[in-house]
């Protein structure tokens, strides 16, 4: 059998609104009355209904959290750090999958506010900008930019050029770079900052266009293995060609 809120005020001999009010530090509480309320919430051992709570304080412990996609296994990884983040903090997440839709993420964001969520983190390639802008709470992007909305994302240029240079120390004089979408910021800074640099020491360089997905990154390499057969078929017939000769 749950406990429920009238067990509490039962056991603290006081009303549910007080209880209530103690609870959510909404209205004068006694503090012997508060003591009372927060002894009795102990000893039965209470578990305040988040969702019920928020229906009446229009306030909860929820942020949430809309994803691109959750099979890529960069945003998994990304979601337990915000999620092992918001729980040492006393707050839960609830998560959303976009699939790259901004239609599902618009829906996803007002069923995240009709459970009164307190914030959202949106790391989403189509934003719905407008939507955000309505909601008026917190709103946080997540390895995305955007003008008006706070960011939280790496160095783009920085990661990069670093990458660049490392395939240079190595000795590589023709690199393909598997790019992502253009229309995703911080993809595209991360690409630009390579390409310069690789530029800059005159290395040959291949592009392939993919999706941030496992499928597009599956794609990518399945195309660059086949241009590699062919290049290397071609310089077979070449070496043959000039042994006739």
């Amino acid at each position: 059998m749950s406990i429920t809120i009238k067990d509490v005020a039962k056991e603290a001999g006081v009303s549910v609104a007080t209880v209530s009010r103690a609870l959510n530090n909404n209205g004068y509480v006694h503090e012997d009355t508060r003591k009372a309320v927060m002894d009795a919430i102990q000893l039965l051992n209470y578990k305040p209904n988040e969702v019920a709570r928020s229906l009446f304080t229009k306030k909860s412990k929820f942020i949430g959290l809309v994803l691109p996609d959750i099979t890529n296994p960069f945003f998994p990884s990304l979601a337990r750090g915000v999620e092992d983040f918001l729980y040492a903090e006393g707050y839960h997440l609830i998560i959303g999958n976009s699939d790259k839709q901004q239609d599902k993420e618009s829906e996803y964001i007002d069923a995240f506010l009709q459970n009164n969520v307190i914030g959202l983190i949106i790391s989403t390639d189509e934003i719905a900008y407008n939507k955000l802008e309505k909601a008026k709470i917190p709103t946080v992007l997540l390895d995305r930019v955007a003008e008006n909305f706070p960011a939280v994302y790496a160095d783009q240029d920085e990661g990069g050029t670093l990458a660049a240079e490392r395939i240079i120390a190595s000795g590589c004089r023709c690199v393909t770079i598997v790019r992502g979408p253009i229309s995703v910021q911080t993809t595209y800074k991360r690409y630009k900052a390579a390409y310069h640099v690789l530029k800059q020491h005159q290395i040959e360089i291949n592009i392939i266009d993919s999706s941030l997905s496992f499928q597009g990154g599956q794609e990518a390499a399945i195309r660059l293995l086949r241009s590699i057969r062919i290049r290397m078929a071609f310089l077979l017939v070449m070496i043959l060609l000039q042994l006739r000769l």
